[in-house]
């Protein structure tokens, strides 16, 4: 899985968004509410997701 399966998975959302922030982050927002971090450059975690409740 890279990047951009990522990119075009968390897209696929409904009303989502995406924006850099932090220099290098790829972050996706609904509503302006952050759900996915994924790093530009090799780190050391690969993607961060929030997941709760609000999808309900």
């Amino acid at each position: 899985m890279g990047i951009e399966w990522v990119r075009r998975f968390c897209l696929s959302l409904p009303h989502a968004a995406e924006s850099v922030q932090w220099g290098n982050d790829l972050v996706f927002k609904v509503g302006g509410k952050m759900f996915a971090i994924l790093p530009l450059e090799p780190p050391a975690t690969l993607a961060s997701f929030k997941w709760g409740n609000c999808w309900r």
